[in-house]
């Protein structure tokens, strides 16, 4: 079994203004982020869980002295960031986000392992989310944000990855529809959303 805890590289920005920085960084800014990339691949929402986010912040002060980017070796899966300036929560979940591109389809893994932090962002079973900000005595900010249960297990991946993603569904129904001479066909948002209404209850 492995988890996807894996350092990032520093990132570098800007410097924008405390008030937007500040913005975007409340429980719902944490949540509405990560939630809008689960909603690309049609994974259900995280909810914001204190238990959670005292772990996180505790983590992210502990990093003040440093700043390096270590994990924490806890019991949930874990993102971790830093950056000059304002580096802000919102700022964080994008920059894992981007690993998207390096999730492959056709094996449902990560190419060169570059994507963990972005699985771990869509990782159906990790529900709960807590997430913590620190400004290191470097002027660095460290993020880190928290998953339960933990995501990327490895004897899961294929259950808690596979065919979540629209594009699958659709690819898998055409495949046969052409080897029937059927023309293709494409997804509908209010379709699927019916359908997850009937899905929930038999979970």
């Amino acid at each position: 079994m492995w988890i996807g805890k894996f350092l990032l590289a520093a990132y570098l920005m800007a410097s924008v203004s405390v008030n937007i920085a500040l913005a975007q960084n409340s429980p719902q800014d944490y949540v509405d982020a990560h939630n809008a990339v689960r909603a690309e691949v049609g994974v259900g929402p995280v909810t914001w869980n204190s238990t959670v986010a005292a772990y996180a912040q505790k983590y992210a002060n502990s990093r003040v002295e440093s700043c390096e980017l270590e994990h924490s070796g806890g019991p949930y899966g874990e993102n971790i960031a830093e950056g000059y300036g304002n580096l802000n929560g919102v700022d964080a979940v994008k920059m894992w986000a981007s690993e998207k591109p390096f999730y492959s389809h056709d094996t449902n893994s990560c190419v060169r392992d570059e994507c963990l932090h972005y699985t771990q962002i869509v990782w159906r079973k990790s529900v709960h989310l807590g997430c913590g900000r620190a400004k290191c005595r470097n002027g660095w900010w460290f993020v880190t944000c928290n998953y339960d249960p933990v995501g990327n297990i490895e004897a899961s991946v294929h259950v808690s990855l596979a065919q979540v993603f629209p594009d699958d569904f659709v690819r898998a129904h055409n495949k046969v529809r052409a080897e029937a001479g059927v023309v293709p066909i494409s997804w509908n948002k209010t379709l699927a959303a019916e359908a997850k209404e009937l899905a929930v209850p038999r979970i």
